[in-house]
Protein backbone atom coordinates (compact mmCIF):
# COMPACT_ATOMS: atom_id res chain seq x y z
CA UNK A 1 0.00 0.00 0.00
CA UNK A 2 1.36 3.26 -1.07
CA UNK A 3 -0.12 6.79 -0.15
CA UNK A 4 1.33 10.04 -2.44
CA UNK A 5 1.75 12.99 -0.28
CA UNK A 6 3.19 15.29 -2.77
CA UNK A 7 0.54 14.94 -4.99
CA UNK A 8 -1.85 18.36 -5.91
CA UNK A 9 -5.53 17.42 -6.61
CA UNK A 10 -7.57 19.91 -8.14
CA UNK A 11 -10.67 21.78 -5.93
CA UNK A 12 -13.73 19.59 -7.30
CA UNK A 13 -16.71 18.64 -5.94
CA UNK A 14 -15.13 15.69 -3.81
CA UNK A 15 -12.26 18.34 -2.13
CA UNK A 16 -15.47 20.93 -1.16
CA UNK A 17 -16.99 17.87 0.36
CA UNK A 18 -14.18 16.45 2.34
CA UNK A 19 -13.58 20.43 4.00
CA UNK A 20 -17.38 20.17 4.90
CA UNK A 21 -16.94 16.81 6.29
CA UNK A 22 -13.72 18.76 8.50
CA UNK A 23 -15.64 21.43 9.52
CA UNK A 24 -19.18 19.40 10.63
CA UNK A 25 -16.62 17.69 12.64
CA UNK A 26 -14.11 19.99 14.30
CA UNK A 27 -17.28 22.51 14.84
CA UNK A 28 -18.78 18.98 17.00
CA UNK A 29 -15.42 18.89 18.92
CA UNK A 30 -15.11 22.39 19.90
CA UNK A 31 -19.15 22.95 20.66
CA UNK A 32 -19.52 19.73 22.44
CA UNK A 33 -23.50 17.83 21.45
CA UNK A 34 -25.51 19.73 19.23
CA UNK A 35 -27.89 18.80 17.13
CA UNK A 36 -27.50 19.20 13.12
CA UNK A 37 -29.87 22.60 13.26
CA UNK A 38 -27.21 23.99 15.69
CA UNK A 39 -24.40 22.74 12.94
CA UNK A 40 -26.57 24.21 10.25
CA UNK A 41 -26.96 27.52 12.09
CA UNK A 42 -23.36 28.01 13.42
CA UNK A 43 -21.18 27.03 10.18
CA UNK A 44 -23.28 28.74 8.05
CA UNK A 45 -24.05 25.24 5.65
CA UNK A 46 -27.38 24.72 4.73
CA UNK A 47 -29.34 21.73 6.86
CA UNK A 48 -29.43 19.62 3.59
CA UNK A 49 -26.08 19.85 3.60
CA UNK A 50 -25.32 19.54 7.03
CA UNK A 51 -27.23 16.07 7.36
CA UNK A 52 -25.91 14.44 4.29
CA UNK A 53 -22.69 15.54 6.10
CA UNK A 54 -23.92 14.39 9.04
CA UNK A 55 -25.27 10.83 7.64
CA UNK A 56 -21.10 10.43 6.18
CA UNK A 57 -19.80 10.84 9.44
CA UNK A 58 -21.83 8.73 11.20
CA UNK A 59 -21.67 6.31 8.44
CA UNK A 60 -17.61 6.39 9.30
CA UNK A 61 -18.02 6.07 12.87
CA UNK A 62 -16.68 9.63 13.16
CA UNK A 63 -20.36 11.00 15.02
CA UNK A 64 -22.92 9.35 16.81
CA UNK A 65 -26.34 9.95 17.51
CA UNK A 66 -26.51 9.76 21.69
CA UNK A 67 -30.21 9.64 21.58
CA UNK A 68 -30.47 12.68 23.75
CA UNK A 69 -32.41 15.52 22.64
CA UNK A 70 -29.64 18.26 22.39
CA UNK A 71 -30.45 21.96 24.60
CA UNK A 72 -31.05 24.29 21.45
CA UNK A 73 -28.41 27.53 21.45
CA UNK A 74 -30.82 29.42 19.67
CA UNK A 75 -34.95 29.77 19.28
CA UNK A 76 -36.18 26.56 17.94
CA UNK A 77 -37.02 22.71 18.48
CA UNK A 78 -34.44 20.84 19.73
CA UNK A 79 -32.77 18.12 17.62
CA UNK A 80 -31.24 14.89 18.86
CA UNK A 81 -27.61 15.59 19.61
CA UNK A 82 -24.47 14.15 18.38
CA UNK A 83 -20.80 13.78 19.71
CA UNK A 84 -18.04 12.69 18.39
CA UNK A 85 -17.48 8.92 18.73
CA UNK A 86 -14.90 6.67 20.34
CA UNK A 87 -14.63 3.84 17.56
CA UNK A 88 -12.15 5.59 15.57
CA UNK A 89 -8.47 6.01 16.96
CA UNK A 90 -5.19 6.88 15.96
CA UNK A 91 -1.84 5.29 16.70
CA UNK A 92 1.33 7.74 18.02
CA UNK A 93 4.70 6.58 18.19
CA UNK A 94 7.70 8.56 19.53
CA UNK A 95 11.12 7.66 19.31
CA UNK A 96 13.79 8.76 21.00
CA UNK A 97 17.47 8.30 22.48
CA UNK A 98 16.94 6.08 25.13
CA UNK A 99 13.36 4.79 24.40
CA UNK A 100 10.23 3.84 22.50
CA UNK A 101 6.77 4.74 23.63
CA UNK A 102 3.16 3.80 21.67
CA UNK A 103 -0.12 5.18 22.71
CA UNK A 104 -3.17 4.59 21.32
CA UNK A 105 -6.10 7.83 21.40
CA UNK A 106 -9.46 8.09 20.05
CA UNK A 107 -11.60 11.13 19.18
CA UNK A 108 -12.59 12.32 22.39
CA UNK A 109 -9.37 12.60 23.66
CA UNK A 110 -9.45 9.44 25.63
CA UNK A 111 -6.02 7.30 25.64
CA UNK A 112 -7.41 3.84 24.87
CA UNK A 113 -3.31 1.76 24.99
CA UNK A 114 -0.02 3.48 26.31
CA UNK A 115 3.41 1.59 26.68
CA UNK A 116 6.92 2.50 27.16
CA UNK A 117 10.06 0.69 26.27
CA UNK A 118 13.08 1.92 27.93
CA UNK A 119 16.11 0.95 25.05
CA UNK A 120 19.25 2.58 24.58
CA UNK A 121 18.49 3.44 20.76
CA UNK A 122 22.08 4.95 19.78
CA UNK A 123 23.65 1.71 20.42
CA UNK A 124 21.31 -0.13 17.48
CA UNK A 125 21.05 -0.09 13.95
CA UNK A 126 17.98 2.13 12.68
CA UNK A 127 16.72 -0.57 11.07
CA UNK A 128 16.51 -2.68 13.86
CA UNK A 129 14.82 0.50 15.65
CA UNK A 130 12.60 0.46 12.57
CA UNK A 131 12.00 -3.11 14.30
CA UNK A 132 11.10 -2.05 17.35
CA UNK A 133 8.93 0.64 16.42
CA UNK A 134 7.05 -1.39 13.98
CA UNK A 135 7.05 -4.08 17.11
CA UNK A 136 5.29 -1.77 19.34
CA UNK A 137 2.99 -0.34 16.81
CA UNK A 138 1.75 -3.81 15.77
CA UNK A 139 0.62 -4.65 19.63
CA UNK A 140 -0.95 -1.30 19.90
CA UNK A 141 -3.14 -1.84 16.28
CA UNK A 142 -3.81 -5.27 17.72
CA UNK A 143 -4.96 -4.30 21.81
CA UNK A 144 -7.06 -1.81 19.59
CA UNK A 145 -8.42 -4.78 17.27
CA UNK A 146 -9.68 -6.62 20.32
CA UNK A 147 -11.31 -3.79 22.12
CA UNK A 148 -13.08 -3.16 18.01
CA UNK A 149 -11.96 0.11 17.53
CA UNK A 150 -10.64 1.31 14.16
CA UNK A 151 -7.22 2.66 13.52
CA UNK A 152 -7.02 4.98 10.62
CA UNK A 153 -3.83 6.92 10.93
CA UNK A 154 -0.03 6.89 12.65
CA UNK A 155 1.96 9.58 13.50
CA UNK A 156 5.42 9.67 14.59
CA UNK A 157 7.35 11.76 16.82
CA UNK A 158 11.02 11.54 16.43
CA UNK A 159 14.43 13.52 17.99
CA UNK A 160 15.34 14.90 14.81
CA UNK A 161 14.59 17.18 11.25
CA UNK A 162 12.38 15.80 9.33
CA UNK A 163 11.36 16.39 5.65
CA UNK A 164 7.58 17.05 6.24
CA UNK A 165 6.34 15.86 2.49
CA UNK A 166 7.98 12.30 2.30
CA UNK A 167 8.23 11.54 5.88
CA UNK A 168 12.14 11.05 6.12
CA UNK A 169 14.40 11.92 8.89
CA UNK A 170 17.27 14.26 7.35
CA UNK A 171 19.29 14.20 10.34
CA UNK A 172 18.84 12.64 13.87
CA UNK A 173 22.41 13.80 15.34
CA UNK A 174 22.12 12.26 18.63
CA UNK A 175 20.80 8.27 17.33
CA UNK A 176 23.15 8.48 14.18
CA UNK A 177 20.32 8.50 11.61
CA UNK A 178 21.00 10.28 8.10
CA UNK A 179 17.91 10.32 5.19
CA UNK A 180 16.60 7.63 6.68
CA UNK A 181 12.89 7.01 5.10
CA UNK A 182 10.77 6.36 8.49
CA UNK A 183 6.83 6.94 6.75
CA UNK A 184 7.60 4.36 4.08
CA UNK A 185 9.87 2.26 6.04
CA UNK A 186 6.48 1.97 8.89
CA UNK A 187 3.54 2.12 5.98
CA UNK A 188 5.15 -1.20 4.84
CA UNK A 189 5.15 -2.65 7.99
CA UNK A 190 1.77 -1.88 8.64
CA UNK A 191 -0.49 -0.93 5.95
CA UNK A 192 -1.27 2.38 7.57
CA UNK A 193 -0.84 5.98 6.36
CA UNK A 194 2.22 7.05 8.49
CA UNK A 195 3.13 11.07 8.83
CA UNK A 196 6.17 11.50 10.72
CA UNK A 197 7.10 14.97 12.61
CA UNK A 198 9.73 16.41 14.84
CA UNK A 199 8.66 15.78 18.45
CA UNK A 200 8.80 19.03 19.62
CA UNK A 201 6.70 20.55 16.92
CA UNK A 202 4.14 17.94 17.58
CA UNK A 203 4.22 18.96 21.39
CA UNK A 204 3.84 22.45 20.24
CA UNK A 205 0.67 21.60 18.20
CA UNK A 206 -0.56 19.57 21.46
CA UNK A 207 0.03 22.22 23.79
CA UNK A 208 -1.80 24.66 21.30
CA UNK A 209 -5.21 22.05 20.77
CA UNK A 210 -5.25 20.85 23.98
CA UNK A 211 -2.53 22.50 26.60
CA UNK A 212 -1.34 25.42 28.38
CA UNK A 213 -1.09 27.48 24.77
CA UNK A 214 -5.61 26.84 24.14
CA UNK A 215 -6.65 30.10 22.53
CA UNK A 216 -2.72 31.38 21.99
CA UNK A 217 -2.35 31.82 18.47
CA UNK A 218 1.72 32.80 18.75
CA UNK A 219 3.91 30.96 21.21
CA UNK A 220 7.19 29.09 21.48
CA UNK A 221 7.44 25.79 22.65
CA UNK A 222 10.94 24.43 24.17
CA UNK A 223 10.98 20.69 24.94
CA UNK A 224 13.89 18.85 26.11
CA UNK A 225 15.16 15.36 26.99
CA UNK A 226 18.21 13.85 26.42
CA UNK A 227 18.43 16.41 23.31
CA UNK A 228 16.68 20.13 23.35
CA UNK A 229 14.06 21.29 20.80
CA UNK A 230 11.75 24.06 20.17
CA UNK A 231 8.10 24.12 18.57
CA UNK A 232 7.51 27.65 16.62
CA UNK A 233 3.33 28.44 16.57
CA UNK A 234 2.41 31.65 14.56
CA UNK A 235 -0.90 32.92 13.55
CA UNK A 236 -2.30 29.34 15.07
CA UNK A 237 -0.24 27.10 12.75
CA UNK A 238 3.27 25.93 12.81
CA UNK A 239 6.46 28.15 11.93
CA UNK A 240 8.77 25.64 9.91
CA UNK A 241 11.04 28.10 8.76
CA UNK A 242 12.55 28.35 4.96
CA UNK A 243 14.08 25.07 5.20
CA UNK A 244 11.48 23.30 7.28
CA UNK A 245 13.40 23.32 10.47
CA UNK A 246 12.26 26.16 12.53
CA UNK A 247 12.77 25.22 16.27
CA UNK A 248 15.97 23.76 16.34
CA UNK A 249 17.18 25.25 18.98
CA UNK A 250 19.12 22.55 20.39
CA UNK A 251 21.78 22.98 17.83
CA UNK A 252 22.30 26.47 18.35
CA UNK A 253 25.89 26.96 19.12
CA UNK A 254 26.85 29.29 22.42
CA UNK A 255 29.89 28.52 22.81
CA UNK A 256 32.59 27.80 20.04
CA UNK A 257 34.42 26.54 23.20
CA UNK A 258 32.49 24.16 24.34
CA UNK A 259 31.73 20.14 24.54
CA UNK A 260 31.50 18.29 21.44
CA UNK A 261 27.70 18.01 20.14
CA UNK A 262 26.45 14.82 18.09
CA UNK A 263 25.56 17.59 15.05
CA UNK A 264 29.47 18.31 15.17
CA UNK A 265 29.02 21.81 16.13
CA UNK A 266 30.60 22.77 19.74
CA UNK A 267 29.24 24.12 22.57
CA UNK A 268 25.32 23.52 21.22
CA UNK A 269 22.73 24.57 23.61
CA UNK A 270 21.96 20.44 24.46
CA UNK A 271 25.39 20.32 25.42
CA UNK A 272 24.66 22.58 28.08
CA UNK A 273 21.08 21.76 29.39
CA UNK A 274 20.27 18.12 27.60
CA UNK A 275 18.94 15.65 29.95
CA UNK A 276 22.44 13.61 29.54
CA UNK A 277 24.50 16.75 30.49
CA UNK A 278 22.59 18.16 33.80
CA UNK A 279 22.86 14.54 34.48
CA UNK A 280 26.70 14.22 34.74
CA UNK A 281 26.81 17.95 35.92
CA UNK A 282 24.81 16.42 39.30
CA UNK A 283 27.36 13.41 39.44
CA UNK A 284 24.71 10.86 38.18
CA UNK A 285 27.62 7.70 36.98
CA UNK A 286 25.84 6.05 33.76
CA UNK A 287 25.16 3.26 35.75
CA UNK A 288 22.86 5.37 38.04
CA UNK A 289 21.83 6.64 34.83
CA UNK A 290 19.94 3.53 33.34
CA UNK A 291 18.64 3.14 36.66
CA UNK A 292 16.76 6.43 36.34
CA UNK A 293 15.85 6.22 33.02
CA UNK A 294 13.50 3.18 33.78
CA UNK A 295 12.04 5.04 35.84
CA UNK A 296 8.95 7.79 35.48
CA UNK A 297 9.67 11.56 34.47
CA UNK A 298 8.88 12.85 37.83
CA UNK A 299 11.18 9.82 39.55
CA UNK A 300 13.80 10.88 37.10
CA UNK A 301 13.99 14.42 38.03
CA UNK A 302 13.99 13.53 41.97
CA UNK A 303 16.40 11.33 41.60
CA UNK A 304 18.52 13.91 39.39
CA UNK A 305 17.58 16.58 42.20
CA UNK A 306 18.82 14.55 44.79
CA UNK A 307 21.88 13.57 43.27
CA UNK A 308 22.82 17.19 42.79
CA UNK A 309 21.93 17.80 46.53
CA UNK A 310 24.39 15.44 47.95
CA UNK A 311 27.06 16.79 45.61
CA UNK A 312 26.56 20.33 46.85
CA UNK A 313 26.03 19.45 50.51
CA UNK A 314 29.26 16.84 50.52
CA UNK A 315 31.25 19.70 49.54
CA UNK A 316 29.67 21.89 51.86
CA UNK A 317 30.31 19.41 54.52
CA UNK A 318 34.48 19.06 53.26
CA UNK A 319 35.06 22.75 53.66
CA UNK A 320 33.05 23.08 56.65
CA UNK A 321 35.28 19.95 58.35
CA UNK A 322 37.93 20.87 61.12
CA UNK A 323 41.33 19.95 60.34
Amino acid sequence: MTFDRGAAHPADQTTVRHANLGVVLRHVASAGPCSRAQIAAETGLTRGTVSSLVAELIERDLLLETGETASPRRIGRPGTALELSDVVVGVGLEVNVDYVAVSVEDLTGTVRYSRRFNRDNRNSAPRLVLDRIGKAARDALDAAAAEGLRPVGVTVAVAGLVEEASGTVVLAPNMGWVELPVAAELEARLGLPVVVENEANLSALAEHWTGAAVGIDDFVCVFGEVGVGGGIVLGGRLFRGSHGFGGEFGHVSVDPNGALCACGSRGCVETLVGQESIARAAGVSPAEKCLLQGQDAHATLRGLFTHALSGLFSRVARRSAWP
